[in-house]
């Protein structure tokens, strides 16, 4: 699954929900941009997964960007357009 969000975060085929801005915005330790976002997926590693998580399959990644910034971001994913 993780090869599929990367190749989705590659090629721009993302959507934040409202829920994740507004925990983007409001973290404590300082507004998480889409950049880091994207690098902390891309440097990741899944450490969960929830195949059963409504509407689609999910998994829990940890990252961290290129400033050292350790994140942890949910991510869903399913093949339909």
């Amino acid at each position: 699954m993780l090869k599929e969000i990367q190749n989705c975060f590659r090629s721009e085929r993302i959507l934040f929900t409202k829920h994740a801005r507004d925990e983007m915005e409001g973290e404590e330790f300082g507004e998480i941009r889409e950049r880091e976002v994207f690098e902390t997926v891309e440097s990741g590693k899944v450490i969960e997964t929830y195949p059963e998580d409504e509407s689609y399959p999910s998994c829990l990644i940890y990252g961290k960007t290129s400033e050292d910034r350790p994140l942890h971001v949910l991510c869903a994913y399913t093949k339909d357009e």
